[in-house]
Parts: structure tokens; sequence; C-alpha cells
């Protein structure tokens, strides 16, 4: 006696076939998709370590810039922090800085560099206008008298109401008077008195009493 097909097994055999091939499906959508988007995320959770990294190691750089800037005072400090911290805030400062010092130990060369790379790398700097007046006096103390005249000249014409511009004005004074160009440095000089309240009036009046007495002393000779 022929057996009767046992339909009743078959869609038993098919559950048991379609599942596994879904699970197949689910497995190479798994690797064609989802490892994709893990090496993703694994990159943008690294750059952002990375970028995290950076800012606290340039939150102690400009820490250590300023903890050195604010004790600093030789030259050779100062250059450590040019070196080592350039990209920090107190590096122009520590420029600025490391100039002064160079002028006021008598090197007006190495000074004038210091001033230069300070004005040709910081553009917008707030305190540019003090380089200026610096390489000015770099000039004057160099002998290079006509080009420290030029450079006050230039400062106190272009920057007429900056704090500085008296220095200027006092300073373009005193290297006409080198010059002899005594009646010119006196015109400044007198105008700058007319104004008894002005913070550089002692000074203005102290200078001219220097130009009358350097006068003097060519005359007799």
């Amino acid at each position: 006696m022929a057996q009767e097909p046992d339909f009743e097994q078959r869609p038993t055999e098919e559950k048991k076939v379609r599942p596994e091939k879904e699970v197949h499906q689910m497995v190479e959508m798994a690797r064609e998709y989802a490892v994709p988007v893990v090496i993703g995320v694994a990159i943008a959770l690294v750059a952002v370590l990375m970028f995290t990294l950076r800012q606290q190691q340039a939150s102690s750089a400009r820490d250590q810039a300023s903890e050195i800037l604010l004790n600093a005072q030789t030259a050779e400090q100062f250059q450590l922090i040019v070196d080592q911290y350039s990209n920090t805030p107190s590096a122009p400062m520590a420029k600025l800085a490391l100039a002064a010092e160079r002028f006021r130990q008598g090197q007006p060369e190495l000074a004038r560099v210091a001033y230069s790379q300070f004005l040709e790398q910081h553009a917008e700097h707030p305190m540019r206008p003090s380089a200026e007046l610096g390489l000015a006096y770099t000039d004057e103390a160099m002998g290079n008298l006509e080009q420290a005249l030029a450079g006050f000249m230039a400062f106190h014409a272009g920057r007429p109401g900056h704090f500085l511009a008296p220095v200027a004005k006092l300073s373009e004074a005193r290297v006409l008077g080198q010059l002899g160009r005594a009646d010119e440095a006196r015109v400044i000089y007198e105008a700058m008195l007319d104004d008894p309240d002005q913070p550089w009036h002692v000074q203005a009046r102290t200078d001219l009493l220097y130009l009358e007495k350097a006068q003097r002393a060519l005359a007799q000779n």
C-alpha cells in the first residue's frame, strides 16, 4: 500500500530552512554595513581623543609659558619661550621682552632683530606700537640717526592719539638735536612745555635744558 505524502511535514521543513537563510542574510548585511560603521565610530572616537589631548597639551603649554614669562628675567629665559612655546599667547610678549633686554644689555643689533621679527610675525598684535618705537630706538643706538628720525616721525604721524605718541615726539626732538638741527628740536620742546599738565612736561624741560647745554658747549669749542 502506497504511502500518502506527508503534507503536514513540508511546512515544518520550510520553517527550518527559512530562518537559517534569514540569519545568513543578516550576517552578510552585518559584514557589509555594520563593520564599516564600527570602523567609522572607532575613527571618530580616536579623533575626539586626539583633539582632547591636543587641547589639554595646548592648555598645559599655555600655562607653562605664562609661568615662565611671569618669572623670566634674562634674555635666555625669554628666548626659551620664543623657541619652545611659539604657539602660545606668551610668545609675542616674550619676543618684545627679549628685544628690550637685548637693548638694555647694549646689544641694539640683536634687539633690532627681535623687534623686526615681532613686526613681521604679529601684524595685528596690540603691542605692535611698542615694537615700532623700539625699532626706532635701536636705529638711534646704532647711529642710524636719519632712519631713527624717520621712525619716530612716522610713529607720531601714524598714531597721534596713542599714549606713546609724546614719547615719539620727544625722541624726534632728541634725534634732531643730535643731527645739529637744534632749532627744530627746540620748537618741539617748547610746544610740549606750553601745556604743564602733560605727563611728559618735566621730561621735555629736562631735554630742552640738555639741548641748550650741548649748544653752549659746541659754541665754546
